[in-house]
């Protein structure tokens, strides 16, 4: 009996297959998004995995440490600008979602602020 319940499972194993990264249920490609100080953006990595795979973020080729969660909450300044994959590893491999190129724009009080510090420096 118990090697037919470990055969049945071995045959469950699967993944990960179709890793994706969405943000609102959504895939996405591109993301413009407006600078905050607070506010984060939740992008999720979503891959068919079974058991549940292991999870890595990476923003242009470099691993971001300690994100290892299915959500990255990312902060909203312009420093966070970039391409964003997930990794998923599972029980047959691993696969890397298509990059997803983030840009965080600047509020209008930005603009300003810095035609002032250019206005400033041209005199």
């Amino acid at each position: 009996m118990y090697e037919v319940i470990n055969q049945y499972y071995s045959f469950l194993k699967d993944g990960p297959k179709n890793t994706t990264i969405t943000k609102n249920g959504r895939v996405i490609q591109f993301e413009t998004i407006e600078e905050d100080k607070i506010l984060t953006v939740p992008l999720h990595c979503s891959s068919n995995c079974n058991p549940p795979c292991e999870i890595n973020w990476f923003k242009d080729g470099t691993i971001l440490f300690g994100e290892t969660n299915e959500v990255f909450n990312m902060r909203r300044n312009r420093t966070m600008s970039g391409n964003y994959t997930c990794r998923a590893t599972g029980e047959e491999g691993t696969e890397t979602s298509e990059p997803v190129t983030v840009t965080v724009t600047c509020k209008l009080q930005c603009f300003s602020m810095e035609s002032k510090k250019l206005e400033i420096d041209s005199m």
